[in-house]
């Protein structure tokens, strides 16, 4: 089975993580009253990509739709990936405990961190709170395909977004919480 058809069974299994987030320790940390009320988190994003707002705007509302079916809400705030940015970005200065940084990294930066070519985001499962994708590797996964983009984009977004709410321990054998 070629890469292409194993990333999209792999996502087909997206309900394993509404499953899980919902079951979860993590999110009884987040949510008190998991079954009268929802858990809002702030994502905090870092576009080292330069991806453009059109498609940014696509792949959070995939990402917010499929965090939703967990009973998570997303709020999304774009921050500066320069320090001459910063100024106008003053929303991102102060962390609260609900806020989640996703940086959307190019080639050249997500080569870096040592990742094999067929990974498309990592998440530091610590308490930073930290996640990335791979933009660049999910555009050449999808061909050009914009929509393909936007929605590849989003669905690896939320899995790991899924991981920082789920802990260290958040990969399954199976779905899309699969570690590889």
């Amino acid at each position: 089975m070629n890469r292409t058809a194993m990333f999209v069974i792999g996502m087909a299994g997206l309900a394993v993580v509404a499953a899980t987030v919902a079951g979860s320790p993590a999110w009884a940390k987040h949510n008190h009253d998991a079954e009268t009320s929802r858990a809002t988190i702030t994502v905090r994003i870092y576009d080292y990509a330069h991806v453009s707002h059109a498609t940014l705007a696509a792949t959070e509302r995939e990402t917010s739709r499929i965090l939703a079916q967990a009973g998570v809400a997303t709020q999304w705030q774009d921050c500066p990936t320069s320090h001459d940015a910063k100024k106008d970005f003053s929303g991102c200065a102060a962390a609260q405990p609900d806020d989640y940084i996703m940086s959307i990294l190019p080639n050249s930066m997500a080569d870096k961190l040592g990742k094999p070519g067929d990974t498309f985001g990592a998440a530091d499962g610590g308490e930073s709170h930290r996640a990335a994708i791979f933009y660049e590797r999910i555009s050449e996964l999808a061909g050009g395909d914009t929509t393909a983009v936007d929605v590849l984009a989003g669905r690896v977004m939320a899995r790991e977004i899924g991981s920082l709410l789920l802990g260290t321990n958040a990969s399954s054998r199976t779905g899309i919480m699969k570690a590889r």
